[in-house]
């Protein structure tokens, strides 16, 4: 299957899903009171909906800071030439039991 098709075959996220990332992601805003046991739920859905979807992506800049993030939530992996570990964004390739990506974005772990 090609990458487009992956794609377009591409599901929407649950509430429940939606959820948990906006949460993770967040942190500084969420993530001692999610831990705390406090009920979340109409606060991170209204910041998705007033705040991540009206003015957070209004702009280039919102899009670049969201998709930092996202980064950032990746399963790190290892460089086979370097070594180091990165969190990586990209399309993947599967050839029997081999796993390929290019990344498109990286985020060096430190």
């Amino acid at each position: 299957m090609s990458h487009a098709e992956k794609m377009q075959k591409a599901a929407r996220i649950s509430d429940l899903e939606l959820y948990d990332l906006v949460v993770a992601m967040y942190p500084e805003k969420f993530a001692s009171r999610d831990e705390a046991g406090d009920d979340l739920w109409d606060e991170v859905m209204q910041f998705v909906d007033e705040e991540l979807c009206g003015e957070l992506l209004q702009d280039e800049q919102g899009l670049r800071s969201l998709l930092g993030r996202i980064l950032l939530m990746t399963h790190p992996i290892g460089s086979a030439l370097s070594g180091n570990l990165y969190h990586a964004l990209g399309t993947v390739q599967i050839d029997g039991d081999q796993v390929r990506m290019m990344a498109a974005a990286k985020a060096q772990l430190t």
